[in-house]
C-alpha cells in the first residue's frame, strides 16, 4: 500500500456553530475551505483539520471510535488498497466511494477504530 501521509484529522462536535466560532476566532484558523452543515475543513501546513457534527441519524458504522477523532491516510490507488484490505480480511465500513473531489474508503483497525483512506481526484 502506498501511504503518502495523513490527509485530514477531524474532531467530532455537537454544535457546529459554537465549534466553528472557537476554532476560527479563538484559535485563529480563519474560514474553512470546505463547509457543509455537518463538516468544516481548514487548510493547515502538512494536513487539513476538520470539524464534523455528530450525526443524529447515523448508523453504527458512521459513528466514530471512542473520543470522536478520525484521520485519513492519503493513498495513490484506493482500488488497489481496497483489494489488499479485503484480501487481508479487514472489516470494510464503506467504499471506495466518490465524494467531493476524492474517493473515500473506511475500515476498522483491530481495536474497532475507524480509519479512512482517501485518494484525491487529479
Amino acid at each position: 500500500m502506498d501511504i503518502r501521509g495523513i490527509s485530514v484529522v477531524s474532531v467530532q462536535v455537537n454544535d457546529m456553530e459554537r465549534a466553528r466560532h472557537f476554532y476560527e476566532h479563538v484559535l485563529g484558523l480563519g474560514e474553512p475551505h470546505v463547509y457543509r452543515d455537518d463538516w468544516a475543513e481548514y487548510d493547515l501546513p502538512g494536513t487539513n483539520f476538520a470539524l464534523y457534527r455528530s450525526p443524529s441519524r447515523a448508523t453504527p458504522t458512521q459513528l466514530p471510535a471512542s473520543g470522536g477523532q478520525r484521520f485519513c491516510f492519503e493513498v495513490g490507488d484506493i482500488a488497489a488498497a481496497h483489494k489488499e484490505l479485503t484480501k487481508a480480511g479487514v472489516d470494510i465500513h464503506f467504499g471506495p466511494k466518490e465524494e467531493h473531489g476524492y474517493h473515500l474508503l473506511e475500515f476498522e483497525d483491530i481495536d474497532g477504530n475507524a480509519i479512512r483512506l482517501i485518494q484525491y481526484d487529479t
